[in-house]
C-alpha cells in the first residue's frame, strides 16, 4: 500500500512539472548573481549561495518561475544605457515588456541586496 502511494505521489509530481514545461522550456534565462552596491551589508552575510531566479522569455513576456522578493527589473543596452525600468511586486510572475523593444538586451532584476543579471532577446 505504501508504493502504490508512493508511485501516485510520484505520478502527480510527474503531471505537475509537465505543465510547466511549456512556459519553461520557451528561452530560459541563464542568471549572474551580484552584490548590489549600497555601502556595507547591514546583515550578516550567509554561508549558503544565493539561488537566482528561475525565469524565461517568450516574446515580450517574462515569465518568473519561482517564488520572488520584489523586484526592480532593468532592461539595458550593451552600452549601459536603461532603455527601460518598472518595479516587479512580489505576487507578479508575468511581466510584459515593451512591445518597441527589439534586439539583444541586458535583464537585471533588482532587491535591496542582490542584482540578478542575464541577456536576453527580443
Amino acid at each position: 500500500m505504501k508504493r502504490f502511494i508512493f508511485a501516485m505521489m510520484l505520478n502527480a509530481f510527474a503531471i505537475s512539472m509537465q505543465a510547466q514545461t511549456g512556459v519553461e522550456n520557451s528561452n530560459p534565462i541563464d542568471f549572474q548573481v551580484g552584490w548590489h552596491d549600497e555601502g556595507a551589508p547591514t546583515v550578516p552575510i550567509k554561508r549558503s549561495p544565493v539561488r537566482p531566479p528561475k525565469a524565461s522569455m517568450s516574446g515580450h513576456t517574462l515569465y518568473i518561475l519561482t517564488s520572488h522578493a520584489d523586484y526592480t527589473l532593468q532592461l539595458l543596452s550593451f552600452d549601459g544605457t536603461v532603455v527601460f525600468e518598472t518595479f516587479v511586486p512580489s505576487s507578479v510572475n508575468d511581466i510584459q515588456l515593451p512591445a518597441n523593444l527589439t534586439g539583444d538586451y541586458e535583464l537585471q532584476l533588482q532587491t535591496q541586496r542582490f542584482i540578478f543579471t542575464g541577456e536576453v532577446e527580443l
